[in-house]
């Protein structure tokens, strides 16, 4: 499943936090914002904000949130 930008800001987190996580975690932004990112890439971060989304996204792709 590829998470966006548009779920990013959907989940309330701000563009610039994000940007900041890719940074830290040593993703490429500029990518994510083309392409999105895999969830199971920001998963394998083990960070509880990424997990966070990555759940609320599947709940509402799945019709649960």
């Amino acid at each position: 499943m590829m998470i966006t930008i548009d779920h990013v800001k959907a989940q309330g987190y701000c563009a610039k936090g994000a940007r900041v996580f890719f940074k830290e975690y040593g993703l490429n932004w500029q990518d994510f914002l083309a392409q999105g990112i895999e969830a199971n890439t920001l998963l394998a971060t083990h960070n509880e904000m990424a997990i966070a989304l990555v759940k609320k996204v599947q709940e509402n792709e799945h019709g649960h949130g």
